[in-house]
């Protein structure tokens, strides 16, 4: 037995991939010992993060910064003036680049070709009339990300209007709804959004213009606008008339309103988070000393791929951070499959994301580690030196395994939403503990309110996540109320969602207070509402949807109406009593099929439908513990009881 061992272990040794990767690992391992460094430090305390404020209701504030950092510069109070800085540094340099044809390079507008261009933009604007609304300017923005998305803004920032970005996911009555909300009088558009705005032109009585991003608007398409009252015209028109006819500039104030977001909204029409110029430079400044104490360096040598939508403010503050340092964006081709070869192109040194496409990625070097012996032995050797570095609180991208697997990828993660202009929290550089998402960020003080309901309490370091800071929006368009509830008397922003400090004074996220959540994303789902609309299928007696915020779909837990599957199995020839039709698949596919199409019939858009669920042959019920008093769910109650359900089902999808 020992001799056949002996010989498996040879004749294993000496397989040539066998060899290299022990080569690797040996030559691997000698140059980390030789290189080794000593514990690098946290910036700031790592056992203390935050610093609780003393008469302040348990709030707390960045290790990093007594003050709440209002700005980085002087000369940078505003997004133009961000903007200006960048051209100041990189004038006659690459700023924005795209690909021309499928496939091939990147090509450049310089830093004074945008600045150039956006400035006759602008007095096209002007030529147009879009300062006869009284008050502020507002200009829809219906497109994906490209260029013209930033000569547009940076147009608007000339002219002190305030730019209003539209998307699909809203739908088109949503759009409507902001146009007439906001009193467009212009939408700047794909071409393949001129049929949508049309189509709901008769409910937009101020729309007058649609301004078409390549290519030129077509006789069909000036008749159709016609017939509607609208007038279409190109991007470039609208380009040439501003050169033809210089406008002033009338730059804004740091107070004034750059951006209005709207959110996607769950229930009844979207918010208009009005965010000022003075909200973006104060997130970017937070930002920029947070990572820059992280020794991280941001410098005009920077390149930013943007592929996630401009009509959100996390790839907004990206983009302003490059532009701040002189940097480049390259935009993605349009197609997010093809991602990676934008990606093999540009080769960007800057890449934000989502829990979605971080999964696809780890997915993809996953199956890639696996597909070979040699590369597995080899990442798992490198994976076992980099944790054991980390661990010791020592964090570089110069090591051998660096090299040869990690390629020098710092990932860092934060936690925010678009009323605190994106973050909130970022996690620290030389912090290897998981489970949160960092501390404040320079510009925010961040307390944890009580919700008794839920029997959290700030006295115990837990609570309703509330922000204060010179990045905190200025409330909802058009709608006090609704602001009121967001931020109160005192100008905290309540989130909605659960936190606890930990010992490390890294906030932690644990509940929500509503029920609302987000996917990975980025789209809100209210899980109320779609389970109202599946309470009317008959087959359905109970529905419980249930979403996690690193997947990008939304899977619930069914008990069947016991009479109408009765009726049903009869006429399919199906038999067996609850549990066993509950654990029948032709039952759980008929029962998925009607919810399906319930929700088509009520206008659910898919990411609200659920892709797979689990029939469960027991009602709840109060007695179960899995309702209230008031026959209300209780939902962390009902999450902890299917959790491994819920994880199964995930496990079935192909997302």
């Amino acid at each position: 037995m020992a001799d056949k061992t002996a010989e498996k272990a040879l004749k294993y040794l000496s397989d040539p991939t066998v060899l290299a990767g022990l080569g690797a690992v040996a030559v691997g391992s000698l140059l980390y010992m030789a290189t080794r460094p000593s514990e690098s430090a946290c910036p700031v305390n790592p056992h203390k993060q935050s610093i609780e404020i003393p008469g302040d209701n348990y709030a707390r504030r960045s290790a990093m910064s007594e003050e709440l950092t209002a700005y980085m510069f002087e000369d940078c109070r505003t997004t133009h003036e961000v903007f200006l800085r960048g051209a100041r540094i990189s004038g006659d340099k690459p700023c924005l680049g795209h690909r021309v044809t499928e496939g091939g390079p990147y090509e450049w507008l310089t830093y004074n070709e945008v600045l150039n261009r956006a400035s006759n933009v602008g007095s096209g604007l002007q030529e147009l009339g879009s300062n006869d609304v009284e008050g502020d300017t507002f200009i829809g923005v219906y497109a994906s990300n490209k260029i013209e998305w930033v000569l547009i803004e940076q147009a608007c920032a000339m002219h002190a209007k305030v730019i209003t970005p539209l998307y699909d996911t809203l739908g088109p009555d949503a759009c409507a709804f902001i146009i007439n909300q906001a009193k467009m009088s212009m939408v700047v558009c794909d071409a393949a959004k001129i049929p949508l705005l049309l189509q709901r032109a008769d409910q937009c009585p101020t729309l007058k213009f649609i301004i078409k991003i390549n290519p030129d608007v077509t006789s069909e398409e000036k008749q159709e606008g016609e017939r509607n009252g609208i007038k279409i015209i190109s991007f470039s028109d609208v380009e040439a008339m501003g050169k033809a006819h210089p406008y002033e500039k009338k730059l804004p104030k740091p107070d004034d309103l750059a951006v209005v977001c709207y959110t996607s909204g769950t229930t009844g029409n979207p918010k208009g988070a009005m965010i000022t110029h003075s909200n973006a430079v104060a997130m970017l400044a937070g930002l920029c000393v947070m990572i820059k104490k992280c020794g991280i360096r941001v410098d005009n040598d920077d390149v930013h791929i943007s592929y996630l939508p401009l009509a959100h403010m996390y790839e907004r503050l990206a983009q302003l951070m490059i532009f701040m340092y002189g940097g480049k964006v390259g935009f993605f081709g349009g197609n997010i499959r093809k991602i990676m070869e934008d990606l093999q192109e540009l080769k960007p040194t800057v890449f934000i994301s989502v829990p979605r496409v971080l999964n696809r990625v780890y997915d993809k070097v996953m199956k890639e580690i696996s597909s070979s012996s040699i590369k597995k032995f080899v990442f798992n050797t490198a994976l076992s030196f980099k944790k054991a570095e980390v661990e010791r609180n020592i964090v570089r991208k110069n090591s051998i395994w660096d090299y040869l697997v990690f390629n020098k990828i710092q990932v860092l993660e934060g936690y925010g939403q678009t009323e605190t202009t994106a973050a909130a929290t970022i996690q620290l550089v030389g912090d290897h503990t998981f489970g949160h998402v960092g501390p404040p960020m320079p510009c925010t003080k961040i307390k944890l309110v009580d919700v008794p309901d839920m029997n959290y309490f700030a006295k115990d370091g837990k609570g309703e996540i509330c922000f204060y800071g010179p990045n905190v929006f200025k409330g909802y368009l058009h709608d006090p109320e609704k602001t009121r509830e967001a931020i109160d008397e005192d100008g905290w922003l309540h989130s909605g969602d659960v936190g606890e400090w930990t010992e490390n004074g890294t906030l932690k996220l644990i509940d929500r207070k509503k029920h609302i959540f987000k996917l990975a994303q980025g789209e809100y789902i209210a899980p109320e509402k779609i389970e109202a609309v599946y309470m009317q299928c008959p087959l359905v007696h109970q529905v419980f949807v249930y979403g996690d915020s690193r997947k990008s779909c939304i899977v619930g837990v069914v008990v069947p109406e016991e009479t109408a599957l009765k009726k049903w199995t009869e006429k399919n020839e199906v038999q067996g009593d609850m549990e066993a039709l509950c654990n029948n698949e032709k039952v759980r596919k008929a029962i998925l099929e009607e919810m399906s199409a319930m929700g088509k019939k009520e206008k659910l858009f898919s990411f609200q439908q659920v892709k797979d669920i689990y029939l469960h042959p027991d009602p709840f019920t109060v007695d179960n513990g899995l309702l209230t008093p008031t026959l209300k769910f209780k939902r962390p109650v009902i999450q902890a009881h299917f959790k491994d359900t819920f994880e199964k089902l995930y496990d079935s999808i192909k997302e």
